[in-house]
């Protein structure tokens, strides 16, 4: 309450990354129009994620902290992840949807 900064502490900055591809990229690499992910969906469980690009391709994700988590969905979503604590998917399998 003096105003004192004993107990701030800075938090270090975050170093943010965007991608719109799967996998990492070299410095320079181009990136081809099909390998951009073009949609997102959750299934409505929040169990499995699924995303496709524009070459037709599309990956599964499945949760893997559902068993941590404990209690509903619907209880979850009244409350919020805390900063060190986000939902953890895993690869669960791709397949092409259509030629490119």
């Amino acid at each position: 309450m003096d105003g004192g900064d004993e107990g701030d502490v800075a938090a270090a900055p975050l170093d943010w990354k965007f991608s719109q591809v799967f996998g990492e990229r070299t410095a320079g690499e181009e990136v081809q129009e099909v390998d951009i992910i073009s949609a997102i969906e959750f299934d409505k469980s929040g169990d499995h994620l699924a995303t496709g690009d524009r070459g037709g391709r599309v990956v599964l994700f499945e949760r893997t902290d559902t068993k941590e988590n404990g209690g509903s969905r619907k209880d979850l979503e009244k409350s919020d992840y805390s900063k060190s604590r986000h939902p953890e998917f895993r690869y669960k399998t791709e397949f092409q949807s259509h030629e490119p």
